[in-house]
């Protein structure tokens, strides 16, 4: 399974998406309103809540100890993860999509061209849906395993508040609009559910747990947008900055001021 999902994250660096033409107008109205968004701050920070959701729900089955049963629960796990980032790979790359930064005025031409063909691959978000295949699946295979573990509404609140900051996060970096969030968390949180179902893990969530993971939500949502991230300030390409300084001057027979300028 390992082997798996490395090959296919390896493939993605050999690929090359198509370049769509830049449009006038976004899929749903209310994406419009992300274009030109750039924050590499809530960007790095949607990184690092990412990496905690996925190794969070291992790091909480290993104070269980060593058995049969986390390593099951481990294939699984990495089973989810697996299959969402190979569907989000098939998508990406199949339906490229401008990001928002790419609208930015004045461009971000070096910011752009630094990201290469990611540029495009703004649909679905892959953090999304990560995010909350490991919050979904992560919580449902925890809680399925140890039903009775006093941890694990509070696995369901703590990687359901990670999921979502990780998510708003996204859009706040101008990396995914509104539509490719949405998606990419419906899309993680079927996968998290839908595939141990289909290995025959059966688990009702109790109204505790549920609780716990809306009221996480909740406090992911609210936190990830009051966080203070400013917007990247980017100087126009064309624009040359001019300094001025006035000083004054003195000849034999003249005393005057001199304007002394430097690019």
């Amino acid at each position: 399974m390992a082997a798996a999902m490395g090959l296919t994250i390896a493939t993605t660096a050999l690929l090359r998406p198509a370049r769509p033409e830049p449009t006038s107008s976004e899929w749903l109205g209310w994406d419009d309103a992300l274009r030109g968004r750039l924050s590499t701050a809530a960007s790095g920070a949607s990184d690092v809540t990412l990496l905690t959701s996925t190794a969070l729900p291992i790091g909480v089955e290993l104070t269980h100890g060593l058995d049969t049963r986390l390593a099951n629960t481990s294939i699984l796990y990495a089973e989810v993860l697996w299959a969402n980032v190979l569907l989000n790979t098939a998508v990406k790359y199949t339906m490229p999509r401008w990001r928002p930064y790419n609208y930015r005025v004045p461009p971000a031409a070096a910011y752009v061209t630094s990201q290469g063909g990611d540029a495009v691959l703004s649909f679905y978000s892959g953090h999304a849906s990560t995010a909350f295949a490991a919050a979904v699946g992560g919580s449902y295979l925890f809680a399925a395993a140890h039903p009775d573990a006093a941890a694990s509404p509070w696995l369901w609140g703590v990687e359901s508040a990670l999921a979502t900051a990780t998510s708003i996060w996204r859009i706040r970096a101008g990396k995914h609009f509104y539509s490719d969030v949405v998606v990419g968390a419906a899309v993680g949180s079927a996968l998290g559910i839908g595939i141990p179902l289909l290995e025959g893990v059966h688990h009702r969530p109790s109204a505790t747990e549920m609780a716990f993971a809306g009221g996480g939500a909740l406090v992911g949502g609210v936190a990830a947008v009051l966080a203070p991230f400013e917007e990247d300030v980017v100087t126009p390409p064309d624009a040359t900055p001019f300094h001025v300084q006035v000083v004054p001057a003195f000849s034999d027979r003249t005393a005057g001021l001199t304007a002394l300028g430097s690019f």
